[in-house]
């Protein structure tokens, strides 16, 4: 069996869907297998190479509503599921389920589901083929929202968790940030620099500072108005008692 990763960003993105969307939602798991040569010192080999294949999971597409690819009892609709991934359909390395209110393990229908997917998508061994769990809880009585997460491969006759690596940036101790060049950055592909422009205005405002930041201030501060506003008015009427 492979090693999986999946980058923080997707996963958080993942997790945002589940939260907004309108019901239980379902999609597909976009990615890839790549072979890396690592270094493999032992205490009799001073020098070596060894072969080591990662999964990785690049993207998704969600449905916000279940049974969109496959019928109550499981049985995938083929036809269904290449209309809605197209040329995309050789990119797909698993599928996921995104509940509320329910435990973290597979149900017996996922496992139905995702034994007879392998059968349709061959993206990846059957082995490798990935299903994500993501679910959410709510503590009745409180704001507490939890959201639990894990990832299977099947193993032998069942579902069975793997370990899976959320590639983030690591130690910013260590790990300096990345940022932007100020200067406009130079690249061969086509377009570039005209579709980065057709999308500036929905980041930077003709004063060149950028909009979400701005946006979030605003909703502060106006927040804030409204919070001295309902203070000032209580106090008033405690005063007045």
């Amino acid at each position: 069996m492979s090693s999986i990763a999946i980058p923080g960003a997707v996963f958080s993105s993942l997790v945002f869907h589940l939260k907004n969307a309108p019901s239980d939602s379902e999609g597909f798991l976009y990615g890839g297998m790549r072979t890396h040569h690592v270094e493999n010192i032992t205490d009799t080999q001073s020098s070596g190479t060894r072969e080591e294949k990662k999964l990785y999971v690049e993207s998704f597409v969600c449905f916000p509503e279940r049974f969109k690819f496959y019928d109550h009892y499981g049985r995938p609709h083929t036809e269904r599921i290449k209309a809605l991934l197209g040329d995309d359909m050789k990119r797909v390395i698993g599928w996921f389920s995104c509940r509320r209110n329910s435990t973290n393990r597979p149900s017996m229908r996922e496992k139905v589901v995702h034994r007879r997917l392998t059968s349709c998508l061959t993206g990846v061994p059957c082995e490798d083929f990935l299903f994500g769990l993501v679910t959410e809880m709510v503590v009745e009585g409180s704001m507490v929202h939890s959201t639990d997460y894990s990832f299977h491969n099947w193993i032998g006759t069942s579902l069975q968790p793997v370990k899976v690596g959320i590639v983030n940036l690591q130690v910013t101790a260590t790990v300096p940030y990345q940022l932007f060049p100020l200067t406009p950055t130079p690249s061969s592909l086509p377009h570039y620099s005209s579709t980065l422009q057709q999308h500036r205005t929905n980041f930077v405002n003709s004063e060149g500072h950028m909009q979400q930041p701005m946006l979030s201030e605003q909703l502060y501060k106006a927040i804030l108005g409204r919070l001295k506003v309902s203070y000032a008015t209580i106090s008033r009427r405690r005063m007045s008692f």
